[in-house]
């Protein structure tokens, strides 16, 4: 009796040893995530401010003017409006049809 006792407590003592080691491997996985999320979430959010850039760049208002009046040719660019937006985070150009 006396030896399945001690038999039992070095089986406890293994088991324990076996848990803290556990512990330690998923502390150092959970640390090891948390900072390959933190490096994820910061590339997001430098691709979500490049893509806000380039989205206006690409759309925003223009400072360039240009004078395509030349006589006898019609204007095409009087003839159709475009409108510019983002859906789903893909750039929409419509082209409509100027009604007078």
């Amino acid at each position: 009796l006396e030896s399945r006792l001690i038999e039992q407590g070095d089986m406890i003592i293994q088991l324990n040893k076996t848990i803290l080691s556990l512990q330690q491997a998923s502390a150092q996985a959970l640390e090891s995530f948390n900072a390959k999320e933190a490096a994820l979430l910061q590339e997001i959010q430098k691709l979500r401010e490049q893509n806000e850039y380039l989205t206006k760049k690409l759309f925003g208002k223009s400072s360039e003017k240009s004078s395509w009046d030349m006589e006898g040719q019609m204007n095409l660019f009087n003839l159709f409006k475009c409108y510019h937006s983002v859906l789903y985070g893909y750039a929409v150009m419509i082209v409509m049809p100027v009604v007078d």
